[in-house]
Parts: structure tokens; sequence; C-alpha cells
């Protein structure tokens, strides 16, 4: 809802251009970021700052050297702070997809709200940054300018200001936004806002959210928290959709593993069909040679009964001729019938088993064709755990490399400090008792009062 930053000389001047909607020589806006700026809106723009006869460049400059000053390019010389107009105010919301909920304010009465809000948030940071008690003239002494801007996607205002604090220890003023804008006043900055706001409009406005309740972030940290939260995301969505691919690329190794399977048990079943009909074969060629043997008795038995008609052995058993003919007849039909049935029942099964074949070979076609569907699947799936792979363990380097950073500028942050303590307590330690004592004393109270805990030492030796 609000956000502040601290700038240099050396980066104000886009900041000022972009507030008082300066043109280039094409007559473009300054723009910063992906702000949208609506010229058919630019004139309901307004500046709620003093009105003065020099620069805003010319200002700068001119109130710096009327306080103490230290002139160097990292000395903060403006405090921005971006005041957007609260949910609690608009009349309707507008949700779009991948972008910020678009704010509405139709009517005469959201209007009057708006002029009302930002007026008194105008005089809310005067009183919290321009601590002249009840003189009027000195109210906005270092106020810079206040643009409302009305052309943009929010309703917001930029009040920018010269960080001027009171140097009790020397009594005049110096350039100190480090002073001015410390940790409880970012902390407590929203609450008292919405308090402030509450008085005026008797309700609240939405001033407090999840992004404000644990105090106020400059813009830096917003972009840092953005980022981080952004690449969680996507190693997220990464991390699901690795494990979504990996998932599906199992199972369809799982189904190749049985259509395998099937493929080799199929093979088995065609195998043992083929040496059944191997052997249907082996028994066709032992019932014709049985057949064959047959007929040569047949033969011999033809030759025996054309001796019988034409000699008279001496010592042999005669027979009647009706007797020996149905012997005869006997001996010839019994064969044949016999091998014309074995015959007939192994031709019979080898066509059941032909059939049979040509049914599962079809099978093996059929299975042949999804087993390579399956394979196919699985390289896909392979590919696409490839694609991943790499973003997936880049993102998770970059999170790390984030996280380094930060820890490494914590760590660096603390040497520093560890070195001008130890150099403090050296000039401490060439102190008097009674003066080393009493400044000890005032060190804790002011860290106790400024961080609102325990008193004890933060460094300074005895």
């Amino acid at each position: 809802m609000a956000n502040m930053q601290k700038y240099s000389a050396g980066s104000t001047g886009g900041l000022i251009r972009h507030y008082e909607r300066r043109q280039d020589e094409y007559g473009n806006y300054q723009q910063f970021g992906n702000q949208e700026i609506d010229i058919t809106k630019t004139h309901l723009n307004y500046n709620l700052g003093p009105e003065r006869e020099i620069s805003s460049m010319d200002f700068i400059k001119q109130r710096c050297s009327e306080v103490d000053f230290v002139n160097r390019k990292n000395i903060n010389v403006m405090v921005s702070w971006i005041i957007t107009a609260p949910e609690g105010l608009a009349t309707g919301i507008e949700h779009r997809e991948n972008q910020r909920p678009l704010l509405k304010f139709e009517g005469k009465e959201a209007e009057g709200n708006l002029k009302l809000f930002f007026e008194e948030s105008y005089k809310f940071l005067n009183q919290r940054y321009q601590s002249y008690g009840s003189d009027e003239n000195l109210k906005d002494i270092n106020v810079i300018s206040s643009y409302v801007h009305m052309d943009e996607t929010t309703p917001h205002m930029h009040y920018a200001f010269v960080p001027v604090v009171f140097d009790e220890q020397r009594g005049r003023e110096k350039v100190s936004a480090k002073e001015l804008i410390n940790r409880k006043d970012l902390q407590t900055f929203h609450k008292d806002l919405e308090k402030h706001m509450e008085r005026v409009f008797g309700r609240e406005i939405g001033i407090l959210n999840e992004a404000t309740k644990g105090g106020n972030k400059s813009i830096d940290e917003l972009k840092r928290g953005t980022a981080q939260k952004k690449l969680q995301a996507e190693i997220s969505d990464l991390q699901k959709s690795r494990q979504s691919t990996l998932i599906l690329a199992r199972k369809t190794e799982d189904d190749v593993r049985y259509l395998r399977g099937q493929r080799k048990g199929l093979y088995e079943t065609l195998e043992g069909l083929k040496g059944q009909i191997k052997m249907n074969k082996d028994k066709l060629s032992e019932i014709e040679n049985f057949v064959e043997g047959k007929i040569k008795t047949k033969k011999g038995i033809e030759k025996i009964q054309e001796r019988a008609k034409t000699s008279t052995f001496s010592g042999s058993v005669k027979l009647p001729k009706e007797d020996f003919d149905n012997l005869i007849k006997t001996t010839l039909a019994s064969p044949r019938v016999e091998a014309a049935e074995k015959m007939k029942s192994t031709e019979d099964e080898n066509e059941r088993l032909k059939h049979r074949i040509s049914d599962l070979e079809s099978e093996k076609t059929r299975m042949g064709r999804l087993l390579s569907k399956k394979e196919h699947e699985i390289n896909e799936k392979d590919k696409k755990i490839k694609e991943l792979e790499p973003n997936f363990i880049h993102n998770t380097f970059e999170k790390a490399k984030v996280e380094a950073d930060a820890k490494n500028k914590i760590a660096k942050a603390q040497k520093e400090v560890d070195v001008i303590m130890g150099r403090l307590n050296k000039v401490i330690d060439k102190l008097a008792p009674p003066i080393k004592d009493e400044f000890i004393n005032h060190w804790e109270n002011e860290l106790q009062n400024e961080l609102k805990i325990p008193q004890r030492s933060r460094g300074i030796s005895r």
C-alpha cells in the first residue's frame, strides 16, 4: 500500500521528471518499470507540495547547503514515499489475469474520498518527518514535491523530501536519511497511518494487509522478496512437472515390462505348437510306414492265396474256401481302417493347430505394435525429463545463490560493525572513567528505547 526508497543526488533527476510528468524531445513521458500512463488523464494530476520559484533539483541543492551536509556520491539527499489509494475506498475491483487487480474509483463520492485521502496522507507525512511544531511556515520546509498521479493504473502519491534531522550534539540540522528512516519507523508506519485514516474516515479503509502488518519494506526489499517467491514458485512447478513425468515414465516402463512378458509367453506357446505339429508329422510318417507294411503283407497273402488255388501241399491245413476268404478280408480290412482313422485324426489336429498358430501370429503382431508405442512413450518421457533437468538444477542453484549472497552480505556487514565497534572501544578506553560510564549508559539507554530490548551492552566494553 505504501513503500519507501532513498536516493542519492545522481538518481534524483529521472525521478523528479517522472513526478512532474516532463516530456522528452519526442513527447514521451519518463516511465519506470511496467508503468502505463494514460495521457488522457494526465491533466488530473496535481501537486500537494509547496509551489516554489526554483526547480526541484535546485531546491535540493539549496536545502542541503542550509544544513550540515557531507557532499559524497553515496549520501542520500532524497527520500520518496509512494502512497497508493487503498482498496477500502474503491467502488469496484476488476481482476485481471497475471496482473494486480484494477481498483475503480467512480463517482463524486469516490473522487472526494480520494482527494481527502491524499491530503490527509500529506499531513500525516509532514507531521512524521517535518518536526517543526505548530509553525505553519515550516510544516513542509523539507518537502521537494508531493505529486498525485491519477493517470496510471492505480491513483497514488509521490511524497519526496530532503531527510533533515536535528543534531542535538552539534545543536543544528543535518542531512541523514539513516537517522530519520530507521527500523522502528518502518515497523510502525502502516499502523500509524491506519490509525490516522480511521480518525478521518471513521472506519478502516484497508491500509493494513498481509504485506504491511509486519512493517513496511523498501522497494528493493519488495523486489527481492517477489523475485525469491517467483523463483520458489518456478522451482515448485518444475518439481511437480518432473515428478509427474517420472511417475508416467515408471508406469509406462511397467506396461512395457508386462507386454514383454506377454510376448515372451506368446513366443513360447508358438514354439510349443510348432513342436506339436512336428510330432504329428512324425506320427503321420509312422502311420504311412505302417500302412505300407500292411500293403506288403496283403501282397504276400495274395500270393499264398494264388498258390493255394494251384497247388496241394501235403501236411498243410486245409480250410473251407469261404473261411479262407473271410480270413483274407479281415486281414486286409483291419489295418486300412485303423490307418485311415489315425491319419484323419492327425490331419484334423494339424488343421486346428494351424488356425491356432495364425491367431497367435496376429496377437504377436498386435502386441509388437503396442510394445513399440509404449517404448516410444518412454523415449518421449526421457526427453521431457532431460529438458526439465537443466532448468530444475539452474533454478535450484539460483535460489541457493540468492541465499548465499544474502548470507555473505550479512556476514560482511557484521564484520564492518565489529571493526567499528573495535575502534569505538579503543576510543572509549582512553576516556576518563566518569565520562566513559556516562557514554556507555547513554548508549544502552538509546538502544533500549529504539529497539525495545532488555538493557545490555551491545559491544561496548566497560
